[in-house]
């Protein structure tokens, strides 16, 4: 139908779409180029200034909700209250 619309042959139409998919930018090739992009943008980077595992760990104990998740007893669900045998 698009090749008589054009006045056209579908081999024209197929040909003109494998030219043009050829010739274009793969999504494989557009994300290596970004990743590029960006990777020209990382200045300074160094994973040596990162925080050791323990202190990522640790950081939340300082906060009330820190100090709720690190306490020694369970947290129960509501809906695990609701539904257990008395």
């Amino acid at each position: 139908m698009k090749a008589a619309e054009r006045d056209t042959s579908v081999s024209a139409l197929v040909k003109a779409y494998l030219v043009d998919l050829g010739a274009g930018e793969s999504e494989f090739e557009r994300l290596k180029r970004e990743e590029r992009g960006l990777r020209e943008r990382v200045i300074d980077f160094t994973a040596a200034d990162r925080l050791a595992r323990e202190d990522v760990h640790r950081r939340g104990t300082d906060s009330p909700i820190g100090t709720v998740l690190s306490s020694p007893q369970p947290v129960r669900s509501a809906a695990v209250n609701c539904c257990r045998k008395t």
